[in-house]
């Protein structure tokens, strides 16, 4: 939700983990720590095709971190800067099922996966440093994107390495 509306806002392209894992399927969705190494990397040869981009994907083990790092380094000198949403699981989980409920929703992930895939998320790294920002998505979106592009007007205001 909140790519998109930051999307929305900067006319930026968003690449979506969910869309890129459809588009490499011919069955079920491949949630093995394969399938998704390659979805990442698919997100990064997307990604470096782009002057600037928004990448909507969870990043959540260091498998999946450095297929797309690796991919995405070999495009040039990219920059990433992190923004992590942060939700409790009981309250990821209830999104998963509203998802599921409304039946359009791009991620095939149920709750069971996203349960299991919480459990076994990994913080990105670097993710303390000033290239990272935390956002608590039960905030209203509002808050979230204010929070965001404060945060990114920030960072651009300090030059070149950002």
């Amino acid at each position: 939700t909140l790519a998109r509306a930051l999307g929305r806002i900067s006319g930026l392209p968003v690449l979506s983990s969910d869309d890129a894992r459809r588009d490499h399927r011919s069955g079920p969705p491949d949630y093995s720590p394969d399938g998704r190494a390659a979805v990442y990397a698919d997100l990064a040869r997307r990604a470096g095709r782009e002057r600037a981009v928004i990448i909507d994907a969870t990043f959540g083990d260091e498998h999946l971190q450095r297929a797309f790092t690796e991919q995405l380094t070999d495009g040039g000198d990219a920059v990433s800067l992190v923004i992590e949403c942060r939700a409790p699981a009981d309250v990821r989980v209830a999104r998963a099922v509203e998802r599921r409920a409304r039946g359009h929703d791009a991620s095939d992930a149920g709750p069971h996966e996203v349960r299991r895939l919480g459990e076994l998320f990994v913080a990105m790294d670097g993710a303390a440093d000033d290239t990272h920002i935390a956002v608590d998505t039960r905030s209203p979106l509002a808050a979230q994107v204010d929070k965001v592009s404060s945060w990114l007007d920030s960072v651009l205001a300090a030059g070149p390495s950002a």
